[in-house]
């Protein structure tokens, strides 16, 4: 039982962190899928910023 209680927390932030670092990762192709949509509208003339 010590061997978990020790473990237990080191697990829960290893979860934790690799669950932000997938957010992050989510969030960084959604912005670069929008700024790509963004440049595409502008170069073919149709820019519309909304």
């Amino acid at each position: 039982m010590e061997i978990r209680r020790h473990f237990a927390p080191k697990i829960r932030g290893l979860i934790l962190f690799h669950g932000n670092r997938i957010d992050s990762l989510q969030l960084a192709a959604t912005t670069c899928r929008s700024a790509a949509r963004m440049a595409q509208c502008y170069c073919s003339g149709q820019w519309d910023p909304a």
